[in-house]
């Protein structure tokens, strides 16, 4: 793929994650959407370049995705760990208010999603658009 398939949406939010324009809550939602879409395309894509079509059920798409790259290699090791933590994160996340997390504790674990979501996006779109 190349970076002329961005659409302009992608773009204008993958800067904004970047730029720090965003609040914590949405950079971390927009984040986890873009690595889930973004393994589901790379996944998509890989299969497309051996005459696959990938079309998973719409509830399996990032689980059968990422199966897709663990087990054709497409993703390493320590790439899948730092998405599985990232997950993990994220989940707290969504469920800490409920519970029993306080303000604190769900801010910190916002940032530390951003953190961690922001070098697997910058990985993952390497790999849809700038590889051979």
């Amino acid at each position: 793929m190349s970076n002329s398939n961005r659409t302009q949406l992608y773009k204008e939010e993958l800067e904004d994650i970047f730029n720090k324009n965003m609040s914590g809550v949405r950079c971390a939602t927009v984040i986890a959407a873009f690595i889930d879409a973004q393994i589901f395309y790379l996944a998509e894509t890989y299969l497309k370049g051996k005459g696959f079509l990938h079309k998973p059920r719409k509830n399996q798409e990032y689980s059968q995705s990422l199966n897709i790259l663990k087990v054709n290699k497409v993703l390493l090791p320590e790439e899948l760990d730092k998405i599985k933590k990232f997950r993990d994160i994220r989940n707290d996340c969504i469920h800490g208010i409920f519970k029993g997390m306080t303000r604190d504790e769900w801010n910190r674990q916002v940032k530390l999603a951003i953190k961690l979501g922001r070098p697997i996006i910058k990985e993952l779109d390497k790999k849809l658009f700038y590889s051979a």
